[in-house]
């Protein structure tokens, strides 16, 4: 990493100011810190395409995909849920980083069937919750027991 990252990290943090200073937000909600993560995802991104550095797309992707999902994300009605943005937003920061790196592809595009699966399915997901949570609420107390007796009597010193 050479001074890109930081040049873009300073170029932003003045643009910022200076829109701030003369008002020039185009009302735009730039005091949040989706926003935040959109200028450090774009630095990211610069830093990958400059520097030719693998490893820095995806911090990019994750860092972009999130401001713009919190950001921007309930203005659309098709846009999906937290749970599967992010999922589909890490599939996508996998998939890029296959392009480059040779590697991740599978990963990416498993999550991104899990994605797509709760984004078409969602109520089999929270029937499946809802089941296991009911489940388990009466008797989750018995792991802290269980933990417990394993480190008073069986773990060694």
């Amino acid at each position: 990493m050479r001074w890109t990252f930081v040049a873009m990290i300073m170029l932003e943090i003045g643009l910022y100011f200076l829109l701030k200073n003369f008002d020039l937000f185009f009302n735009m909600n730039m005091n949040t810190l989706p926003f935040f993560f959109i200028m450090f995802g774009i630095a990211f991104m610069v830093q990958a395409k400059a520097e030719k550095d693998d490893q820095a797309i995806v911090p990019a992707v994750l860092l972009l995909g999130l401001g713009i999902h919190f950001l921007w994300g309930k203005s659309f009605p098709f846009w999906p849920d937290d749970l599967t943005a992010m999922i589909w937003i890490i599939a996508l920061a996998f998939i890029i980083r296959s392009a480059q790196a040779k590697s991740g592809f599978a990963q990416g595009f498993i999550l991104l069937l899990i994605g797509s699966f709760l984004y078409y399915f969602p109520s089999a997901l929270t029937s499946f919750i809802q089941k296991s949570v009911s489940n388990w609420q009466a008797f989750w107390p018995i792991l802290f027991v269980i933990a417990g007796l394993y480190l008073l009597f069986f773990r060694k010193k």
